[in-house]
C-alpha cells in the first residue's frame, strides 16, 4: 500500500469516527424531575414453560373471569395454567399463529403463514377464515405477540410490523395497527410511526416492533416505540396521539 492510499485510508476512518460521535446522544429534559410512585413486589408466580415457548416474543393473555394465564407454545398449542402456576389445559391449534384473543366463547388466531385471521367457536366444529387484504405497501403483518389483538365489538384490532426499512416508505404507506370487521371481513388500516423513525436508520429488527395495551375504561389505546423515550395515547377512533414522556429519569443523557 502506497502513501496515497494510507492517507486515504486515515481520512476515511475518521470521517467515520466523527460520523458515529455526532448526535448519539440527547439531553434528558427530565433527569432531575422527582419522582412520587413508586413499584411495590406483590407476587411472583412461575410457569414452567419449555425452551420453545420461552420465546421473547412470546404471545400471552391472562383469562380474568377464569383467572387463568395462558401462553401460546411453538409446540402449536395453547397452554392455561392457574394463579400457582400449575398446567390445567393445553389446547391444539394450527402451524403458523403469531398471537392469539381468548374471548368468552371464541379464539381468534392470526395465521402469519397465510396472513389470515382463523375463528374458532366452541359452539361449532366449523372454523372460519378471514383473509387478510394488503391495501397498503408496507402493512402491519405478520401481528405481533407483545402486543394483543383486541376486541371491540365486531371488530379485531392487530398490531406488527413488516420487516425492514424503505426508501419509500412514509406515513402513510407504512402504518402499524389493522382493524378487521369480523362481520363484512373488510380490514382498515391505521397508525404510523412518530417522526423519529423517519428522522434517523432504526434497522427491521427489535426497533420496529410495536407494544400496546388497551385501556377500555378509558378508552385508551396506549403505543410504545422502541427506539422513542415516550408512550404515545390514542383511542380506537384512531385519533391524533397524545404524547406523554416515558424514559429515565436518572439518566442526564440518553443514547439514541
Amino acid at each position: 500500500m502506497n502513501y496515497k492510499n494510507i492517507f486515504i485510508v486515515v481520512i476515511c476512518l475518521f470521517l467515520f469516527v466523527i460520523s458515529c460521535n455526532k448526535n448519539n446522544k440527547n439531553i434528558n429534559p427530565r433527569s432531575n424531575l422527582i419522582n412520587n410512585f413508586s413499584i411495590a413486589k406483590y407476587k411472583t408466580i412461575s410457569f414452567t414453560l419449555d425452551s420453545l415457548t420461552s420465546d421473547v416474543s412470546i404471545s400471552s393473555q391472562y383469562i380474568e373471569e377464569e383467572d387463568m394465564y395462558t401462553f401460546l407454545s411453538n409446540k402449536n398449542e395453547i397452554l392455561f395454567y392457574d394463579s400457582n402456576g400449575n398446567l390445567h389445559n393445553k389446547i391444539p391449534i394450527i402451524n403458523g399463529v403469531s398471537s392469539y384473543l381468548i374471548s368468552e366463547d371464541t379464539i381468534f388466531l392470526f395465521n402469519y403463514l397465510k396472513n389470515s385471521l382463523i375463528v374458532l367457536k366452541s359452539s361449532s366444529k366449523n372454523q372460519q377464515e378471514i383473509l387478510i387484504e394488503k391495501k397498503i405497501s408496507y402493512y402491519p403483518a405478520p401481528a405481533s405477540g407483545i402486543s394483543k389483538l383486541i376486541k371491540n365489538n365486531d371488530d379485531l384490532l392487530f398490531f406488527g410490523n413488516i420487516s425492514g426499512e424503505y426508501k419509500d416508505e412514509n406515513k402513510s404507506n407504512r402504518l402499524i395497527c389493522g382493524k378487521i370487521n369480523l362481520k363484512s371481513q373488510n380490514v382498515s388500516y391505521y397508525l404510523s410511526y412518530p417522526d423519529l423513525y423517519y428522522e434517523n436508520n432504526w434497522g427491521g429488527g427489535m426497533y420496529r416492533w410495536i407494544y400496546s395495551t388497551y385501556n377500555q375504561f378509558n378508552n385508551d389505546l396506549i403505543i410504545s416505540f422502541p427506539a422513542h423515550h415516550h408512550i404515545y395515547r390514542t383511542n380506537l377512533k384512531f385519533e391524533v396521539y397524545d404524547e406523554h414522556y416515558a424514559g429515565s429519569h436518572r439518566i442526564n443523557k440518553i443514547p439514541r
